[in-house]
C-alpha cells in the first residue's frame, strides 16, 4: 500500500497534471515528478490515470499480496491497433525536416559552385591578363637592350623606327638612355648668342629713416660673499652678584561680619519595602460587563491566479487565455474492461525517465483518440475517424472553472473559454470514460485518417426511455445531442 498525503499549495491556485513530462513550462513551480499509472487494461475494472511519485514510500506491516485497488505503469500503444499515430506523425515531421534540411544544402551547394565558377573565370582572366603583360615585359626588355647596345656601339636605329626626323629626336633620345649605361658621344657647341639691349638707367634711392634710441642694458648680477671672519675664543664668565634687601611686611587684614545660615538640605531616601501582608478573604464575583462593540472587519489578502483547462478537439485555446501546449487526446482502448477511464491532453514530445524495455511487462497501454462523430451533419463529415487534438489553457486571473452539461451559455459574470458538444465513450463498448466538452468546431490531426479506433468520442443524449428515464424529458429531448459550455471566473 501506498502512503498519500493531501497537500496544499498556498498562493498556487492553478494546478495541472501533465502526462509524459517530467518539467513544467516556464514559470510554474514542479511540485513533484513520477509515472503515469493507472488499473491493468484487461481488468475488469477501470480507474483514472494518476501520477506516482517517481521515489515511492510504502506503508509497513502491510506488505501482504491482497490486491485491492492496483496502480500499472502505462505505456503507448504503437502496434498499429488502437495506435497513437503520433509514432507515425513524428517520422512523417521528422522525414520532413530533414527534406527541408536538405533543399537548405542543397541551394548551399549550389550557390558554393556558382561561387567557385565565378572565382575560376575571374583566375582565367587574370592568367590572360598576366600572359599578354609577360609578353609586353620581353618586348620592353628586348627593345630596351638593343637601343642601349646600339648607343654603346654607335650603331643607332634607323630614323624611320622613331617616326620623326634624325635631327629632333636622336639628341633627346641620347639624354633620356644615357641612364642606362655610358653617356652617349658629346654633341656640337651652339653658336654665340648676340649681345643683349642696354637696360634703363636706375631711380636714386630713398633717404634713410632716423633709428631710436637703444634700450638700458639689464642689471649686473650680485657679486658673491666675501671671505668670513676667524672666530674667537669665548670671554671669561662673570662673578655672582650681592643678594637684594629684605622687603617691607604687609598689612594685617580686614575681619568680615559672620555670613546667613544655609538652607536645609533635601530628604533622605525613603526606606526599604516592608514584607507583603496575608491575602484576604474572596471577594463577591461582581456583575457581567455589557457586550463589546464588533470590530472591524479585517484586510483579505487578494492572491491572484488563474485555472487550467483542457481544449479538446482545437489546437488553440481562446483569446482570453494562455495556450500552454498543444497535444493529442489519449486514453484506454475502448475494447479493453480496465486501465484509466479520464481522457488525457497528451503533449507531442514525451519526455522518459527510467525504462523498461524488455518484454511486455504488463500494465496498461494509452492510444490515440478519434471521433465517432459519423455523418449527422453536426461536426464535419471529414472529422469523422480522425485523431482528436487537444490544448491545455490557462485562464490568468479567473481561478474559478467550470464544465456545465447541456449549455451554450455562461452565468452572468463568468467568461465563456468556448462551447461544444458533451461526449464519452460508447454506452455499450467494455471501456467506459468520462464525460468531456469536444469543441463545436473541431479540427484534427492530419495524416492520421485510418481507422485504428482507440479512445472513441460519441455524442451524448438523453435517455428518455422507460428503462432509465432521467424524469425530465421534456425538456430533456433523446433526439438530440447535448451541448455544454466551459465557463471561468
Amino acid at each position: 500500500m501506498y502512503h498519500v498525503p493531501r497537500c496544499y499549495t498556498e498562493n498556487r491556485p492553478a494546478l495541472m497534471m501533465i502526462p509524459a513530462k517530467r518539467s513544467c513550462p516556464s514559470g510554474w513551480t514542479e511540485e513533484y515528478e513520477g509515472y503515469l499509472m493507472t488499473a491493468h487494461s484487461n481488468h475488469p475494472h477501470p480507474t483514472t490515470y494518476e501520477c506516482v511519485d517517481q521515489y515511492p514510500e510504502y506503508l509497513t506491516g502491510l506488505n501482504d499480496n491482497t490486491d485491492g485497488a492496483l496502480f500499472h505503469f502505462i505505456k503507448a500503444d504503437c502496434s498499429g491497433v488502437g495506435t497513437t499515430g503520433q509514432q507515425n506523425e513524428t517520422h512523417q515531421q521528422q522525414i520532413i525536416a530533414l527534406q527541408q534540411q536538405s533543399v537548405v544544402l542543397q541551394q548551399q551547394v549550389e550557390a558554393l559552385q556558382l561561387k567557385d565558377k565565378s572565382l575560376l573565370q575571374e583566375l582565367e582572366f587574370q592568367q590572360q591578363e598576366s600572359k599578354i603583360q609577360q609578353q609586353t615585359n620581353k618586348e620592353l626588355q628586348a627593345a630596351v637592350y638593343s637601343l642601349l647596345k646600339a648607343l654603346l656601339t654607335g650603331e643607332l636605329p634607323k630614323t624611320e623606327n622613331f617616326g620623326e626626323s634624325e635631327g629632333e629626336e636622336l639628341p633627346s633620345l641620347r639624354e633620356q638612355i644615357c641612364i642606362f649605361g655610358v653617356r652617349g658621344v658629346a654633341g656640337k657647341d651652339g653658336k654665340d648668342g648676340r649681345d643683349g639691349r642696354d637696360g634703363d638707367y636706375g631711380r636714386d634711392g630713398e633717404d634713410g629713416k632716423d633709428e631710436k634710441d637703444g634700450k638700458d642694458g639689464r642689471d649686473g648680477k650680485d657679486g658673491k660673499d666675501g671671505l668670513r671672519g676667524s672666530a674667537e675664543a669665548p670671554g671669561s664668565k662673570g662673578a655672582k652678584g650681592d643678594l637684594g634687601s629684605r622687603g617691607v611686611p604687609g598689612l594685617p587684614g580686614v575681619n568680615e561680619t559672620k555670613g546667613a545660615t544655609g538652607a536645609a538640605g533635601k530628604d533622605g531616601n525613603p526606606g526599604a519595602k516592608g514584607a507583603t501582608g496575608a491575602a484576604g478573604p474572596i471577594g463577591i464575583k461582581g456583575a457581567t460587563g455589557l457586550k463589546g462593540v464588533k470590530g472591524a472587519p479585517g484586510n483579505v489578502s487578494h492572491v491572484e491566479g488563474g485555472a487550467v483547462y483542457v481544449r479538446w478537439g482545437r489546437k488553440s485555446c481562446g483569446s482570453q487565455s494562455t495556450l500552454l501546449y498543444e497535444g493529442f487526446a489519449g486514453g484506454e482502448y475502448y475494447k479493453n474492461t480496465g486501465g484509466g477511464v479520464n481522457y488525457q491532453c497528451m503533449p507531442p514530445d514525451p519526455q522518459y525517465n527510467k525504462v523498461y524495455t524488455s518484454g511486455y511487462g504488463g500494465g496498461s497501454l494509452i492510444n490515440g483518440a478519434e471521433y465517432q462523430s459519423f455523418q449527422y451533419g453536426i461536426f464535419p463529415s471529414s472529422a469523422y475517424e480522425q485523431n482528436v487534438p487537444c490544448t491545455r489553457c490557462y485562464t490568468e486571473n479567473r481561478p474559478a472553472l467550470m464544465m456545465i452539461p447541456a449549455k451554450r451559455s455562461c452565468p452572468s459574470g463568468w467568461t465563456k473559454e468556448y462551447e461544444g458538444y458533451l461526449m464519452t465513450a460508447y454506452c455499450h463498448h467494455a471501456h467506459p470514460t468520462t464525460y468531456e466538452c469536444v469543441d463545436q468546431y473541431p479540427e484534427y490531426i492530419t495524416g492520421l485518417s485510418d481507422d485504428t479506433n482507440g479512445a472513441l468520442f460519441y455524442f451524448v443524449k438523453a435517455d428518455c426511455s422507460e428503462g432509465g428515464t432521467t424524469g425530465h424529458c421534456p425538456p430533456y429531448d433523446e433526439k438530440k445531442q447535448l451541448t455544454c459550455v466551459v465557463c471561468s471566473k
